[in-house]
């Protein structure tokens, strides 16, 4: 039995036009491989196209982009979450926001942020020892 693949090693296969796989061995998960075909502007149309025929068999799929894809090396940047955590954090304090409503809102308050911020500070000591008044008012 063949050893089972990542669905980047898998999408190195097409592109490559490697050894034709058996999907069934090899643990070709469809959704992971059209989300790697779709970030190289080349074979963004095939897995458009993949995806309005996502109920196709697997070995299907394989064999469509694997004669469609034209042989290339392919470096798509992984597309991830932007980094949001601290503002997502003021914003879910000062109103007393969910994650969720707080992502809503991020883009609307994202210049109010600083100010935000201040209103927050909970007093305490500078790094350099110094102390610092607290930023709400009693």
């Amino acid at each position: 039995m063949a050893e089972k693949l990542s669905p980047f090693d898998i999408a190195n296969n097409i592109n490559e036009k490697g050894d034709l796989l058996d999907v069934g061995e090899v643990g070709y998960d469809s959704y992971v491989v059209n989300k790697v075909l779709s970030n190289t502007h080349d074979s963004v149309l095939f897995a458009n196209e993949m995806n309005s025929n996502w109920n196709l068999p697997r070995d299907m799929q394989y064999a469509f982009y694997y004669y469609g894809i034209s042989k290339k090396k392919r470096f798509g940047k992984w597309h991830k979450n932007q980094d949001d955590k601290d503002e997502l954090a003021i914003i879910k304090e000062y109103y007393g926001y969910s994650t969720h409503k707080a992502k809503e809102v991020l883009n609307l308050l994202r210049p109010c942020l600083a100010e935000m911020k201040q209103e927050l500070e909970k007093g305490g000591r500078n790094p350099n020892g110094q102390k610092r008044a607290s930023g709400k008012l009693s």
